[in-house]
């Protein structure tokens, strides 16, 4: 089950582009790990750029797909030009489209650059990893006071404990292996051969990854679309993700088998 705040956020569709200077990746983790914790849908290259990509592709797509960029601001941001050229592509789409949000983070006391200066920003510069946490999760989605509905969550999630009786604790516990227990899928895959970048970034975005030893293997082309086969490997819930995002961009997911691995 969901946090109603998370609830709310795949409602508005919130992905969330983290731009930083690889020189402060281990501080911006910290923060992106408890966004991923909370449930909000990040995009980091440190985890999601695999080797092998191709980067402008890969930044192509995914911030043209995002709807926040969060920017880590600080003296080695301001030095890095890939870091430029994500937060001005970004914050010249908000001013174009009003869809964009570009939301700074301070990791250090450098100033925002002077278009960015009327913006409020997360102060990271002295703040506990809660306070940051909150800051940057009530600028994500404004409508949400996060403390109190983390609160209220564990409140329900209290309730709820007290309220099952033994028994009943063991068919959730069932339940929860089940949905948690990895799965082997094969399937086949239809798309636009020039799509094929696109469908490799999509696929790996969903959590379900390929099996070692040929996990992916590329067929000839049907009707003028490219077939892969691909032996998958994930949980239940991943594999229905896949599905539905590779169905949002036009690529069809034939699914031959599924069962637990």
């Amino acid at each position: 089950q969901h946090m109603p705040d998370i609830e709310l956020a795949e409602q508005q569709a919130v992905r969330v582009f983290i731009s930083y200077s690889s020189k402060d990746v281990a501080r911006v983790a910290e923060v992106v790990r408890e966004l991923d914790d909370a449930g909000i849908f990040t995009i980091f290259a440190a985890v999601d750029l695999r080797p092998g990509m191709d980067l402008i592709d890969w930044l192509n797509l995914h911030l043209g797909h995002s709807s926040h960029l969060v920017l880590f601001w600080s003296k080695n941001a301001a030095e890095s030009p890939w870091v430029r050229q994500e937060w001005q592509s970004s914050f010249w789409e908000q001013v174009q489209t009003e869809q964009k949000v570009v939301i700074p983070v301070r990791l250090d006391h450098t100033e925002l650059p002077p278009v960015l200066r009327s913006k409020m920003y997360v102060d990271a510069t002295g703040e506990s990893q809660s306070s940051i946490f909150a800051q940057l999760m009530a600028a994500v989605i404004p409508e949400i006071d996060f403390r109190e509905t983390r609160r209220s969550r564990m409140r329900e999630l209290t309730e709820f404990d007290r309220a099952v009786n033994e028994t009943e604790s063991e068919k959730v516990a069932m339940i929860r292996t089940a949905r948690d227990s990895v799965f082997i899928g094969i399937y086949d895959f239809f798309f636009a051969p020039s799509s094929e970048s696109l469908f490799i970034s999509l696929l790996r975005s969903t959590g379900v990854h390929a099996l070692a030893g040929g996990g992916l293997e590329r067929k000839e082309t049907v009707s003028g679309r490219r077939r892969i086969t691909g032996h998958l490997q994930g949980t239940r819930e991943s594999f229905t993700q896949m599905e539905s995002m590779l169905r949002d961009h036009g690529v069809e997911a034939v699914r031959n088998s599924l069962f637990a691995g």
